[in-house]
């Protein structure tokens, strides 16, 4: 199956809506990259941030109309976000494949730990974000 499929384009594009929710998918498009399409770890994880760059991008245009944006900090993180993912991408062709199915595998398990165990929120802020 190739990336331009249209089952494919589905599929990222459900991705990227998970993505813009705040759901957890940045190791949805590598696993599918890498299980359904074979590709190999670098390209795959190449693929992954060129998408992210994309996704934010969107998710940034949705919450334009939901909340006033932190221009100043929306500008600071674009700033380092943006040469990081290219230099990420590029990191990505070079390194060895080992190396990075194994850095993922601990990055997911970190991020899950800390989703895990982070402070939950109190109701009183829930209530406050809401407003």
């Amino acid at each position: 199956m190739a990336l331009n499929t249209p089952l494919t384009v589905l599929i990222f594009a459900m991705m990227a809506a998970l993505s813009g929710m705040g759901v957890g998918s940045a190791g949805l498009p590598v696993l599918y990259l890498t299980w359904a399409l074979h590709l190999p770890q670098q390209e795959a994880q190449g693929h992954n941030l060129l998408f992210f760059l994309a996704a934010a991008g969107a998710s940034f245009a949705v919450h334009l109309f939901r909340t006033p944006p932190l221009w100043r900090l929306s500008l600071i993180l674009l700033a380092a976000g943006l040469p990081g993912a290219l230099l990420g991408a590029h990191l990505s062709a070079v390194l060895p494949a080992l190396f990075l199915r194994r850095a993922f595998g601990v990055f997911l398990v970190l991020a899950g730990l800390c989703g895990l165990f982070a402070p939950k929120q109190t109701k009183q802020r829930e209530q406050k974000n809401d407003i």
